[in-house]
């Protein structure tokens, strides 16, 4: 926190610093634009949604692309039902290049401080220069893809197996491996699966480990994509406490349960422990896979912001319509449950993207 007492260097000063120059971090700068609010939108990568560009391009989206626009992006009717992430990033770049987002790369964000009623963000640019920016708001849009988690207890030094995060594997690996084990449901999961099942060789099967139960939902309703039924709840505000209640998002569709069905995919206990080549499960059987993918989430990328929370047991920020309790004038987007249960996603948030920037554009003009 920055000492009252103490004169501090002059800094830059803006009146809204954005974090991230994935979808969110995009969508608030355009929004911001046409509400004639100015922004500095800093980017730690040497392209727009670098995280984003570390999961497999050929990765189908969940969100249909027609609700995958961002506000102000060109019409996607000419594109597929479902967008690929490379070709999603194609867009991003052009949505970019149309609207004439001003991006800052190379800025590698160190901390956010308070500074009275506003902000004070320090961070390196691309040559390595300790620089620091004040501004009365802070829009936070850094994701979930940089912070791939782990089980808990997981210590890499203690297997021999092959190993990867969901983010990080690839096509080629599934096709390689004849003992897959995926530990962790979810859409993650389903993703793994669903890819492996292309490549896999015939007579092959996956173990899938799992916690907890699998929460299914059906990808369509009477021949519709089901996110265009549940589209107008998605628009209502989750109240604060109701977070806690949400543990997990369902599994769309029925590749998974399909192939469960049909052997190729076996449900195990959980992994209780990894052991040089073989694996030791809950009941105490052991596996020996060739390739262990663990889908097992992602946490959202706030160690920067970590002065301005009080954390909840459950270690999240409080949030209410995208704005932190804790640091009024902090926006977070693409945080689970940060507006409404859409958040997270592309077809939420750029809603959550124009809210923020009719937040700003009230209280500034003030």
């Amino acid at each position: 926190m920055s000492d009252p007492g103490k004169p501090r260097e002059a800094i830059d000063r803006r009146e809204t610093v954005i974090l991230g120059a994935g979808p969110g971090g995009l969508a608030a700068a355009f929004s911001l634009t046409r509400r004639g609010r100015p922004y500095l939108l800093l980017e730690q990568g040497e392209q727009i949604a670098a995280g984003l560009r570390q999961v497999d391009p050929e990765m189908t989206l969940v969100s249909p692309t027609r609700l995958s626009r961002l506000p102000g992006m060109e019409s996607l009717a000419s594109e597929a039902p479902y967008l690929s992430l490379g070709r999603y990033l194609e867009l991003l770049e052009r949505y970019r290049h149309q609207h004439g987002i001003a991006v800052t790369f190379g800025a590698r964000v160190e901390r956010v401080e308070r500074d009275g009623d506003g902000f004070v963000t320090v961070y390196r640019d691309a040559a390595g220069v300790a620089r620091s920016v004040g501004s009365r708001f802070v829009i936070n849009a850094t994701g979930v893809v940089s912070t791939p988690v782990l089980p808990a207890g997981f210590d890499p030094a203690a297997i021999t197996i092959p190993w990867s995060h969901s983010r990080e594997v690839r096509r080629e690996a599934l096709a390689a491996s004849r003992r897959l084990l995926v530990v962790g449901g979810g859409l993650s999961a389903d993703e793994v699966i669903g890819e492996w099942l292309q490549v896999r060789r015939p007579g092959e099967h996956a173990w899938i480990s799992l916690r907890s139960r699998l929460w299914l939902a059906p990808k369509t309703l009477f021949g519709i994509d089901v996110h265009y039924w549940i589209w107008l709840p998605e628009q209502l505000p989750i109240l604060p406490l109701v977070w806690r209640k949400l543990r997990s998002n369902p599994i769309l569709g029925s590749i998974l349960p399909a192939a469960i069905r049909r052997g190729e995919v076996l449900p195990v206990p959980p992994v209780e422990r990894y052991l040089g080549d073989r694996v030791e499960l809950a009941d105490g059987k052991r596996l020996d896979p060739d390739l262990i993918v663990f889908a097992t989430g992602f946490s959202y990328a706030t160690p920067h912001l970590g002065a301005l929370f009080r954390w909840p047991a459950r270690g999240r920020p409080r949030v209410c319509c995208s704005e932190s309790l804790d640091a009024p004038g902090l926006f977070l987007l693409g945080l689970h449950f940060g507006r409404t249960f859409a958040s997270p996603y592309l077809r939420g948030i750029g809603r959550d993207a124009r809210h923020v920037a009719r937040q700003i554009a009230r209280r500034a003009g003030r």
